[in-house]
């Protein structure tokens, strides 16, 4: 089976504006996904992704921008899989850290899907900073190293992950 990604690649922008903003507050970002949602909703085969790699984003803005979007999706009646980024580029490897404001561990658990089908979307690379930014691999384990804390989380939570980019 194919299925297609429909993932806009913005960060959690319009036009450099911040979702979840006054400047597109999140009936805009929602209604996004309304139009989207109603358009592919008949194809089980189209997977919605909300963004691509929110950053410089309150991780609270971000799941309420999300929420929102959730709730316009199922709305149109769609039961479409739905992939949920976190913030701070929705690393692995900072899954549980402070640096950008309420670690993604903590937020995401305020994610709530009305048709309950969405994933929470990490990604995982190898380098030093996790950015992926060079070709450096930290060590052979790195990888599962980073992934096993957003296991054990998603496992306590019976909640279930996507490695979107590695």
């Amino acid at each position: 089976k194919v299925f297609v990604l429909l993932n806009p690649q913005n960060f959690a922008r319009y036009y450099g504006k911040v979702v979840g903003s006054a400047d597109v507050p999140n009936d805009v970002f929602a209604n996004f996904w309304g139009r989207m949602a109603a358009r592919y909703k008949s194809n089980n085969r189209v997977i919605f992704g909300l963004v691509n790699e929110p950053h410089d984003i309150k991780t609270e803005q971000w799941t309420d921008a999300a929420n929102a979007a959730l709730v316009a999706i199922r709305a149109t009646g769609a039961t479409n899989l739905v992939t949920v980024p976190g913030s701070a580029w929705t690393g692995a490897h900072s899954w549980n850290d402070k640096w950008y404001g309420t670690p993604n561990s903590v937020a995401m658990l305020k994610i709530k899907d009305p048709g309950n089908n969405y994933v929470i979307e990490v990604h995982n690379y190898l380098n030093p900073s996790g950015s992926g930014d060079d070709e450096e691999c930290v060590s052979r384990t790195i990888s599962s190293e980073r992934l096993s804390k957003v296991v054990t989380w998603a496992r306590a939570y019976g909640l279930k992950v996507l490695v979107g980019e590695y």
